[in-house]
Formats: structure tokens, C-alpha cells, sequence
């Protein structure tokens, strides 16, 4: 089975200036660009709707989003929504527009418009995020240097911990549980950073540390160092 990084190299190939960061950048007016990502949530697959109740699945569908265009520095703007479900599934779909719209509004995001159809057993979610940053202050991978800080906002592994007590049906770790069912993107964070000339690079972690830092030494072309004995760790691990 092709994984999602196998298919992101070979369409690198063809487009290799514009492939490859957590979202695409393309010049807006003056001294701005425009910063645009796409994600896809799969029921069974992202999420499953005996553990995530419409609320949780609206705030999840847009921060995931929200957090590429964060990882960019840049502030989001607007979003797409792209809507496939079941005939089943009508008052979970009601609820979560619903909501879906409350948090747009909340985070002062237009919604422009989308596309739905019907889908014979599971819910589909397809959403298109925009935001805008100054040219200069965009961050990408790519332009990580040699001797600069690894450093991560929040505490690494909490939201895996919360996957595996819904999975497993856990009735503790309500706390871990809510990090994973309602992820808050970093947006202030991502726009404070890129007001730095000393921040080189920036990317959302949502695969993992390991996995994404992987990712972000290819594209800058160094290595990096993890000293595992100057972590800090929680007690639930």
C-alpha cells in the first residue's frame, strides 16, 4: 500500500518548489502570500463516532487544519468544507455544523462554501484552510540550519495517550482524553515565532516527534540530535 510520503515524493517530482511544507504559499498582494493547506478526516480511520461526539469531531476538523497553517506563521483566514455521510448519520451531521460553524466564528474564520454528497456507510470530511502572512515571515522545513534549537510547544505524547484510553475504553485520564478529542492549533504561537529571524524552520508534529523531525532534517538536508536523558517525562507514562 503506498504511504502518504511515498505519494508526496513522486508528486514532488513534478512539482518540486511547491510540495512538500505543511502548507503551500503562493503570493497574495504587496508584501503578503497567501498560505493554503488540505486535510482529510476518515471515519473509522481519524476518528470513530461511539468516542467523538459532533462537538469534538467540528473543533477537530478545523485546528488540525488550523495547526498546518500555524506551522507556516501564518494567521488563518478561511476554510472549505467538503461533506460526505450516511443517511444514518443526519441529526450527528446537524450537530456537528452546528458547531462546525460556532468554532469558525470563534476563531474569526470565514467559511466560503464546500461541496457534500451522500456516502453509503461512513462520514467523509474534506477541509480547504487558508490564512495570510507577510512573505518574508513565512516559515518553511526547508531552511533549518546546523546548531539550531529543537524545540516543541506543548508536552509531546499526550494526545496518543488520550487515543489509547478511548480506544480502550478507559474511563480515567479525562484530561489526555479531551487533548486528544478537541486539539487546539498553536496559532499565537506560530505567528509570535515567525516574528523571529532566529527561528530557521517550522512544522506541525502531528505524526510525532521522531517521525516529523524525519521529515523536516530531508528537507533542510542536516541531521539533528535527540538527548533523551535531558527530557522530562509525565508520570502517566
Amino acid at each position: 500500500m503506498l504511504s502518504e510520503q511515498s505519494i508526496i515524493t513522486q508528486l514532488q517530482h513534478a512539482f518540486p518548489q511547491d510540495i512538500g511544507d505543511d502548507a503551500a504559499v503562493f503570493k497574495a498582494f504587496g508584501a503578503q502570500s497567501y498560505v493554503i493547506t488540505k486535510d482529510l478526516l476518515i471515519e473509522n480511520i481519524h476518528f470513530r463516532t461511539q468516542y467523538v461526539n459532533p462537538t469534538a469531531l467540528a473543533h477537530k476538523a478545523i485546528h488540525v487544519n488550523l495547526s498546518d497553517i500555524a506551522a507556516m506563521g501564518a494567521k488563518p483566514l478561511f476554510v472549505l468544507l467538503g461533506l460526505s455521510f450516511p443517511k444514518n448519520k443526519e441529526e450527528y451531521i446537524k450537530s456537528f455544523l452546528e458547531y462546525f460553524a460556532q468554532v469558525c466564528q470563534k476563531e474569526s474564520i470565514t467559511l466560503l462554501g464546500g461541496d457534500t454528497t451522500a456516502s453509503p456507510e461512513m462520514i467523509y470530511l474534506s477541509i480547504t484552510a487558508v490564512g495570510i502572512a507577510e512573505t518574508v515571515r513565512v516559515k518553511y522545513r526547508h531552511t533549518a540550519r546546523a546548531g539550531d534549537c529543537i524545540a516543541a510547544t506543548g508536552t509531546l505524547g499526550e494526545a496518543y495517550l488520550g487515543l489509547l484510553a478511548c480506544e480502550q475504553g478507559c474511563k480515567e485520564l479525562t484530561d489526555y482524553k479531551k487533548i486528544f478529542l478537541e486539539p487546539t492549533a498553536r496559532i499565537a504561537e506560530g505567528l509570535w515565532l515567525a516574528q523571529h529571524d532566529t527561528v530557521h524552520a517550522l512544522m506541525d508534529v502531528s505524526d510525532g516527534l521522531y517521525a516529523d523531525l524525519k521529515k523536516l532534517c530531508a528537507a533542510s538536508k542536516v541531521a539533528a540530535e535527540i538527548r533523551l536523558e535531558q527530557l522530562s517525562y509525565s508520570e502517566n507514562f
